[in-house]
């Protein structure tokens, strides 16, 4: 029973709470974040991209001895990552300006 009670004071701690929402709260930004680029941001891309003759972004490969590289899913990937780095930039400069 006393493990039960270090527990419930341990979970309700503000600094564990605090990271729990900011946990819930990174993982709808990473949903959002991977929505926006995948209907938005790279469905524009792939014009430019057949424009100069090449394919949709998601489809471009590299074959290495005999190993298929998904090189255009890793630059999907990395886009998605900077977005959401921006995301998190510009929410924790409009933060630090309330203050």
């Amino acid at each position: 029973m006393n493990v039960l009670k270090d527990l419930i004071a341990f979970l309700t701690k503000e600094d564990v709470l605090k990271i729990a929402v900011g946990l819930i709260v990174s993982g709808s930004a990473l949903t959002l974040t991977k929505s926006f680029t995948d209907h938005l941001v790279l469905p524009a891309l792939n014009p430019v991209m057949k424009k100069l003759g090449g394919e949709k972004l998601d489809s471009i490969q590299v074959k290495i001895l005999g190993a298929k590289l998904q090189i255009g899913r890793f630059i999907q990937t990395v886009i998605r990552f900077l977005i959401l780095m921006l995301t998190v930039l510009l929410v924790t400069r409009m933060l630090k300006r309330k203050r």
